[in-house]
């Protein structure tokens, strides 16, 4: 069997499920960088807080896109929902804005194979580019896209540019 077409669960022991608020048209509800550093923070402490794990996200100015590993669909659930109280409290302490998130619906997917994992990292750290926020996923800072990519080097491991065409289509497991 390929790997990508092995249950997730089966190899990890736990649930990877793509959460995403849905977003709010013509609403803008993280205006500053301020409104930016506490959403990341309370996606931070509803995970803690949920036992669940982040291992991707990006903020929007009106949702949010995450990867959380948890037990199951209404730990994510809980998770999200979480976050959203945690949000609204603060929108409303600081824009008097009241009830913005509570008729908001979430989507939450179960990601089962290594395939979709692969396509939901990609989707979320470059929702902002899609956005057109900007035009490099790097470039935007509301992301854990620094986390994976921020040019720290390491001694055992050689940069990208540094491999030849072979050892790259190896790492990456591309056919180009």
């Amino acid at each position: 069997m390929i790997m990508d077409e092995l249950n997730l669960n089966d190899l990890y022991g736990v649930n990877f499920y793509h959460v995403c608020t849905n977003g709010l048209e013509q609403v803008t509800l993280l205006k500053d960088d301020e409104d930016f550093r506490t959403a990341w923070n309370y996606l931070a402490f509803s995970a803690w807080r949920t036992g669940a794990e982040v291992l991707v996200f990006t903020l929007m100015s009106n949702h949010v896109h995450e990867i959380l590993a948890c037990k199951d669909a209404s730990h994510a659930d809980v998770t999200i929902k979480l976050y959203k109280k945690m949000l609204s409290l603060y929108l409303k302490n600081k824009y008097g804005m009241t009830k913005v998130l509570h008729n908001t619906s979430d989507c939450i997917s179960q990601i089962d194979t290594m395939q979709y994992m692969k396509n939901c990292i990609a989707y979320i750290l470059r929702n902002a580019m899609c956005a057109r926020i900007c035009t490099k996923p790097e470039d935007y800072r509301w992301s854990s896209y620094a986390c994976y990519f921020s040019g720290v080097r390491s001694e055992n491991y050689p940069p990208i540019s540094g491999l030849t065409f072979s050892q790259k289509r190896k790492i990456l497991r591309t056919g180009m």
